[in-house]
């Protein structure tokens, strides 16, 4: 069994590497990132039959933290993320517990097809199985407005959006 001096260790060999990993991500759009309460002065394209205007403001806390929360379900669901310990070469799987989120700031993504949004939170997580000792940090989620079903979505469409956005230039 591990002890939790080892669990807290790899607990933040965990938050870090999720860190780097969120820092490192592709987002050729971040320098087209304009903050959210600067407006162009121009109008947004009128929507077309069918579809669901995008709304003025930013998404709402609830949807940003709900979206963090599947992130974190799906994780969990895969199997938590294996760590490795190189001192020793210890293997463990630790599945992190989200215990609360509060929304700080959302920054529009201006350069995607869709109205998209990047959040970052603040986020009080867990590495210990019982869910105790929960560290502060900070997390980021991408959020975008999904036309067709007129609500809030998990930054996961953003994939196929770009994908149907470039393909039909």
């Amino acid at each position: 069994m591990i002890d939790s001096t080892r669990i807290r260790f790899l607990g933040t060999m965990l938050v870090c590497c999720i860190g780097m990993v969120a820092c490192q991500k592709d987002r050729s759009h971040s320098t087209d990132a304009t903050p959210v309460a600067t407006t162009d002065g121009q109008s947004p394209p009128a929507p077309a039959p069918g579809k669901y205007p995008a709304p003025e403001e930013e998404p709402p806390e609830n949807v940003v933290v709900a979206a963090l929360e599947e992130e974190y379900r799906v994780m969990n669901d895969s199997g938590g993320m294996r760590v490795t310990s190189t001192g020793t070469g210890n293997s463990a799987a630790i599945r992190p517990r989200l215990r609360s989120a509060r929304k700080e700031s959302c920054t529009r993504n201006t350069g995607m097809p869709a109205v998209s949004y990047e959040c970052t939170l603040i986020v009080r997580v867990s590495l210990m199985d019982d869910g105790s000792e929960p560290s502060e940090s900070g997390a980021r989620v991408d959020v975008y407005w999904d036309e067709d079903k007129g609500e809030w979505a998990r930054g996961d469409g953003l994939k196929d959006t770009r994908r149907s956005a470039s393909e039909g230039r």
